[in-house]
């Protein structure tokens, strides 16, 4: 389920747990809280800020929102969205699939081929 929480929802789930619903980040397997009650304009704004200090961001989502440091720091560090699963070929060292075709490194084994 991918629906966003809303501020009286995150308030009565009291931080006691990470997300359960949203996207999911193929990168780190984590879920990405999305808030119904965000509007476009302070998702804007939190996201810009984010580019000049992470901290502010931060603390302005928490005020936003209502929820507790780990949500926002997870929002925060996905805040363009969730990073996409590898989907490049096989390293040819390891096997774990390369980020793109036109990989020339793998960031698993870490070995190159330039």
């Amino acid at each position: 389920m991918n629906s966003a929480y809303t501020n009286e929802e995150i308030k009565h789930l009291n931080g006691k747990n990470l997300p359960e619903r949203g996207p999911r980040c193929d990168k780190c397997g984590l879920i990405i809280p999305r808030f119904a009650d965000l509007s476009l304009e302070k998702e804007s704004e939190i996201r810009d800020l984010k580019k000049i200090n992470s901290i502010q961001a931060i603390k302005l989502l928490m005020d936003e929102t209502g929820c507790d440091m780990r949500w926002a720091k997870l929002w925060i560090n996905h805040a363009s969205g969730p990073y996409p699963a590898n989907d490049g070929p096989p390293c040819p060292y390891c096997g774990v699939n390369l980020r793109t075709e036109k990989a020339k490194q793998c960031f698993h084994c870490h070995r190159d081929w330039h």
